[in-house]
């Protein structure tokens, strides 16, 4: 029922289609009954051999039929128009969800879960509710007038007649609920499957360089076998039920024939006045036929609906508190006091340990330590992508946590190990933290970062598209292009994760130019895996299984037998 709320929840804003909708049902249903005694009348007048009469009631019928096929019309397209727009609302409100929601969630789903969510999934309630809206109202206002018309003409065929109803219940209903289960293992598959496809294509170098292809083609079979079980099994109950409820329609045909026989022969009935309730029988079966499809259809559609309504209740965890404040001048002091962190469904295992750092503004901070000590960690409490499960960093002496988050973070650059790039030109790329960026302030950043060299010998220049993820650049192209897009934001802070992947020589030093340049009067924390850029750190700090173990400069620690003097050793030897 909850889901149903939801749903009317986003039907609100569009009343006024619903009311038209009714109003068409009404008219729809209204023709149907009127449909009986039309037929009814016609019958009566051609065993009379009445020709006058015969004419005048089939253009009556014309003009029956053709309020019945308008209304009908209009009401599809109606509700098409209602359904549509339910679905864009909703796919924009799952989207704008997954962009709002904090890095834990996308740490703790697969990516094809989240894909099928959006897409698969929304087409699923997309589906049902098309026949719900579509369907619903104007059949189930049909039934309720045939039955009414039906009552009327002969109480006690009716009565025969609505006796197999429970019977249609029964049998959608047990259906229905079967089909629900297994729908749910369906999209759980699906799901599987899209994340298997989406991880293999965005890794198809990794895939070739090691000549998995067959395993990866292998891998997606097996999965999606088991979708096509899934559905196979949602089909066999399909094929079940539907020849029951047409064995049903016909005992019911024959049980009205026989005793409408009967009546007839005993002249307690009439011909055309049996053919008449036959019309209305007939006219009944359609409309359950259909509220039958729109039961189990929306069984089926219901494990999506509970998957979506799942992802736009999950809480977002990382907020702006009640009063937060939006920075005016940052000066770019940070300091981590007694900060930990952990995950909250492993409180035991702590990331972070009692981590306590004062960092100056224009400090380069470099962080040094085996993988995973914690530094990936560090860095992204900064931004607030996560927050401390205790203690707290201030931001020139304020709490972030009471910082405007969009406030906070227009201060922040980053530029992550992986060059991220989007699909586009290198314009997009390069202003997509500053969408309004001059072409000016673009070519400056481009420049800085020594970019502009290769960009400028492109035949588009700022305009040339670089593929999916930058695939058209090479990878010191890229990570220029990373840089250029963090200094045109002019960042007080600055997050950089070095790169460990090899560069041409020209390239590296291209790439560690841009970094000297970006890093000048910035507040800068690094992950470092170059020894030029921890002897330039103001300070290097070394962590250690979530703890920090040393604090000094590269001469400083080098002097005693410290950790990190081993770590240079091992690594820089």
């Amino acid at each position: 029922m909850n889901y149903l709320k939801q749903i009317l929840k986003l039907l609100k804003p569009y009343r006024h289609l619903i009311i038209f909708s009714v109003l068409l049902s009404l008219l729809f249903a209204t023709a149907n009954v009127f449909i009986m005694p039309l037929i009814r009348d016609i019958t009566r007048e051609v065993a009379n051999k009445n020709l006058v009469y015969f004419n005048n009631h089939m253009i009556n019928a014309f003009l029956l039929f053709s309020i019945r096929t308008v209304s009908k019309s209009g009401n599809f397209y109606l509700m098409s128009k209602l359904n549509f727009l339910v679905m864009f609302d909703l796919r924009n409100l799952l989207f704008h969800k997954f962009q709002k929601l904090s890095l834990s969630y996308y740490t703790k789903n697969k990516t094809g879960d989240i894909l099928t969510k959006l897409f698969i999934d929304v087409e699923k309630i997309k589906e049902a509710l098309l026949l719900n809206l579509e369907h619903t109202l104007p059949n189930v206002l049909t039934i309720i007038a045939v039955i009414i018309y039906l009552f009327i003409i002969d109480w006690k065929l009716t009565i025969l007649s609505i006796s197999t109803i429970p019977f249609y219940i029964l049998i959608t209903s047990y259906f229905g609920e079967k089909i629900k289960k297994i729908s749910k293992q369906a999209q759980r598959k699906m799901a599987s499957i899209t994340h298997i496809a989406s991880e293999s294509i965005a890794n198809i170098l990794v895939v070739k360089a090691f000549t998995m292809e067959n395993h990866e083609i292998k891998k997606f079979k097996k999965e999606n076998k088991k979708n096509y079980q899934a559905n196979l099994m949602t089909a066999r109950f399909n094929a079940t039920m539907e020849p029951l409820i047409s064995f049903l329609q016909f005992t019911l045909l024959a049980a009205i024939i026989w005793f409408g026989g009967y009546q007839i022969a005993k002249n307690n009935l009439s011909g055309p006045i049996l053919i008449s309730y036959f019309t209305g029988i007939f006219l009944l079966v359609e409309p359950i036929m259909l509220l039958a499809k729109v039961y189990t259809t929306t069984q089926s559609s219901l494990a999506s609906a509970e998957r979506i309504f799942k992802v736009l209740e999950e809480k977002e965890t990382i907020t702006n508190s009640k009063n937060a404040r939006k920075l005016s001048s940052v000066q770019g002091n940070i300091t981590f006091q007694n900060v930990s962190f952990f995950y909250d469904d492993d409180p035991d295992t702590k990331i972070l340990d009692n981590i306590n750092l004062e960092t100056k503004k224009g400090e380069i901070v470099a962080l040094v330590g085996l993988s995973g000590a914690g530094k990936s960690t560090f860095i992204n409490l900064i931004p607030r992508f996560y927050d401390p499960s205790k203690g707290t960093i201030f931001l020139d002496g304020q709490d972030i946590k009471k910082t405007d988050l969009q406030s906070l973070r227009s201060q922040i650059s980053i530029v992550p190990q992986e060059s991220l790039l989007f699909r586009g030109t290198i314009k997009e790329n390069i202003s997509y933290g500053k969408i309004k960026a001059s072409e000016k302030a673009i070519i400056n950043a481009a420049k800085e970062a020594n970019a502009w060299e290769f960009i400028e010998q492109m035949p588009g220049k700022l305009k040339s598209t670089i593929g999916d993820r930058g695939q058209k650049l090479s990878g010191g192209q890229r990570q220029r292009i990373a840089i250029a897009r963090a200094i045109i934001n002019n960042p007080k802070i600055l997050i950089l994760d070095e790169a460990t992947s090899s560069l041409d020589s020209k390239s590296e030093k291209l790439v560690q130019e841009a970094l000297q340049k970006l890093m000048q009067n910035r507040t800068t924390f690094v992950i470092a895996h170059r020894l030029s850029t921890i002897r330039n750190a103001h300070k290097i700090v070394f962590i250690e299984k979530g703890k920090i173990k040393e604090i000094g400069t590269h001469t400083e620690l080098l002097k005693n037998d410290s950790h990190y003097a081993k770590l240079c050793e091992l690594q820089f030897k």
